[in-house]
This record gives structure tokens, sequence and C-alpha cells, in this order.
């Protein structure tokens, strides 16, 4: 055998494979952030995230890397954690179905928030003078309403938003989290210059609607 096939044997003794179970991975812009963030790890040579399946398969260069390694590294660059993948997948079915009742209970909440900023919205189209005085305490209530739902339930799409921005793979959720925060921030100044016109609606009822999807994306996932 030539010295060329012992370097190729050589290398595959040294190539390792593993399926992992990945927590914390709520969306389909989550694996795209993970794969990218796996690839971007030195010593591993390949990486394929499944966001149906909740897993990981990872093939890395022993010689550089470790498993454990690559691990810590996603953690503490883009925050997933993995681990062992159970052979019936349990694991990740587990994790799948707690990550659900979360995405739930931040539905509830910011449903019935939104529900509040969207009915005291609708003042602004009444007339009279005594509405009239009352748009910009209104809209300050509309305000607080409103901040549940951005800093609760938007929690995750803020999170998952920095994440991919971090790994260099801005996303959907990168584009959700402009429009509700700038919707906010608007709003905040134009409270401050003396002006009732807000949006805390918009940037309530745009989290709240994509919270609603993503619930029937985990429904059926």
């Amino acid at each position: 055998m030539d010295g060329s096939g012992l370097n190729e044997e050589a290398r595959a003794a040294e190539a390792q494979t593993a399926r992992v179970d990945v927590l914390d991975m709520w969306c389909a812009g989550c694996a795209i952030t993970l794969q990218r963030s796996l690839k971007n790890i030195e010593g591993v040579t390949d990486a394929r995230v499944n966001f149906v399946s909740g897993q990981a398969a990872i093939v890395w260069d022993s010689a550089r890397t470790g498993l454990e390694d690559i691990a810590r590294r996603v953690r503490t660059s883009v925050g997933y954690r993995l681990a062992p993948a159970s052979p019936d997948g349990g694991g990740s079915s587990t994790h799948l179905a707690a990550e659900g009742k979360r995405l739930s209970r931040r539905l509830v909440v910011s449903a019935f928030f939104a529900m509040w900023v969207m009915t005291l919205s609708l003042v602004e189209y009444l007339d009279g003078p005594a509405v009239g005085a009352a748009l910009f305490g209104l809209s300050v209530a509309r305000g607080v309403l409103a901040l549940p739902v951005l800093l609760y339930g938007g929690w995750p799409f803020f999170r998952m938003a920095f994440r991919s921005a971090r790994a260099g793979v801005p996303g959907m959720d990168f584009i959700v989290s402009l429009g509700a925060l700038a919707a906010f921030a608007l709003s905040l100044g134009n409270l401050f210059s003396g002006s009732h016109v807000v949006y805390f609606d918009s940037a309530a009822a745009l989290i709240t609607c994509l919270l609603a999807a993503r619930w029937i994306e985990f429904d059926a996932r």
C-alpha cells in the first residue's frame, strides 16, 4: 500500500460522527443558525441539523477537536445545548413538549395583553372633547399593556435575532425583532414629545400573530 493510502486510512480513523439532541431550538431559523455555527468550528468537517427531529448529525476530526469541546463552543457562541441522542428519540420529544408548553404560555399572555392594547386603540376613532383629552393617557396605557407582549412574548424572537446575527445568518426573527422594537421605540419618542400617536398595537399584534404561527408549527411538528 502506498503512502497516500495510509494517509487516507489515518484520516478515516480520526474522523468521528455523532447524532445529538439539540435543546432550545424552536424554529427553522434556529436550525440554520446552528448548522452554520457548527461548520465554522475548527475540526468540524460536516454538520446537518434537522429542525423536525430536533437533532444534529456532526462529523469531526478527533485529532483537532472533540464532541465535548464542540458542545461547549456551541453553547458559548449561539446558546444551544447539545445532549446525547436517545435511541428512541425520547429525549428530543420530551424537550420538544416542554418547549411547546412554554410557547403556549407566551401566546396566552401575549394574546391577553394585545387584546387590551387593540381595544384601547379603538377609542381613537370616537368623537368628542372627552375622548380628545384622554387620548394621551390612553396611549400611555397602551404602552404599559404592550410591555408584557414585547418583553415576555417577544423574548424568543429577540434571543434568536441576536444569535442569528452573531452567527452571520440574520433571518426572519431578526426582521421581526427589528420591526417590533422600532415601532415601540418610535411610540415612546412620540409620547416624550407630547404626541398621542403611537404604534404599540402594531408591535403587540406582530409578536402575538407570530407566536400563534410558531405554536401551529410546533403542534404540527
